[in-house]
């Protein structure tokens, strides 16, 4: 039996820079598993930017399983750094050093059977900032620590400028423990604008948390390189202390508990002082 069927499948490329529809209708033979579309071969994307890999599938009547792999390595979802969304069909990738590679996805359908397809010499372009003068980072809200109520919106800005000619630019984004803060996941959402513009807003980094729900440092820089500027959020959940209000109670509570002995001890060193100089005065007295 043959069946005349019509697809949209899309894909995006950031190094495009745009997204890319393609209507495909195909002749397909019920109960088969082919391979539609998919990203090509060879492509190209920004260094610290998130690129998404397409393949599209066709089987009926029956949903294949997708498994992806990269360099003949089967890929695992960490949310961080790379995640499978549209039941697999799509891999969504930030693009650090290491994400070049060999890319292949593999559909398995019940039947056992499988079609796999490879997109070949992904490569990950990295340039770092070329700034001919000074490079400075004004934050807003221009506030170190950020009391944040759970479940609320919180937009943080981080604004690069130079005092002169700006070639390239791309921020890099850490929390406390050092990890990676993209957009893969659905918890911050990262949006740039750039300017060409001297001693103007070269570089505008935006992280949206719209449901703010744990407390965490976040410190963007220019690069992973010595001298780079940065500038760092303190967000805590409303109710819950500081590090400068801890210690301020914590200080509080020393010499609330402690205060008394302090004092009494103090008393007791003033007196025997007291008492030593009595008794030198009374021997020199005596001596003479």
């Amino acid at each position: 039996m043959r069946k005349v069927l019509a697809l949209l499948c899309s894909s995006h490329n950031n190094y495009s820079g745009g997204t890319i529809l393609n209507t495909i209708t195909v002749h397909i033979d019920e109960g088969a598993l082919e391979i539609i579309d998919a990203t090509e071969s060879d492509s190209q994307f920004d260094g610290d930017e998130i690129f998404e890999l397409h393949c599209c599938f066709y089987s009926h009547p029956y949903c294949p399983t997708i498994t992806w792999y990269k360099d003949g390595v089967e890929i695992k979802d960490d949310h961080l750094t790379i995640r499978k969304i549209r039941q697999g069909l799509t891999l969504r990738v930030f693009a650090k050093l290491d994400a070049g590679g060999n890319y292949t996805c593999t559909a398995t359908t019940p039947y056992g059977e499988v079609k796999s397809h490879t997109i070949r010499n992904v490569q990950v372009i990295t340039r770092r900032w070329r700034c001919a003068g000074k490079l400075a980072v004004v934050k807003i809200p221009d506030t170190n620590v950020i009391k944040v109520k759970k479940g609320s919106r919180q937009v943080l800005e981080w604004n690069f400028i130079c005092a002169g000619d700006i070639i390239f630019s791309a921020v890099i984004c850490r929390n406390g423990n050092h990890d990676l803060i993209s957009s893969l996941g659905s918890y911050y959402k990262i949006t740039r604008m750039r300017s060409q513009k001297n001693n103007e807003v070269s570089l505008q980094h935006t992280i949206t948390i719209s449901n703010f729900s744990r407390s965490e440092n976040i410190t963007c820089t220019t690069d992973d390189i010595q001298g780079s500027p940065s500038a760092t959020f303190v967000l805590l959940e409303e109710g819950q202390p500081s590090v400068v209000d801890q210690r301020q109670k914590d200080e509080k509570s020393f010499f609330k508990e402690k205060g008394v002995w302090l004092v009494a001890g103090g008393c007791v060193l003033l007196c025997l002082v007291v008492a030593l100089l009595l008794l030198w005065l009374r021997r020199n007295a005596i001596w003479k």
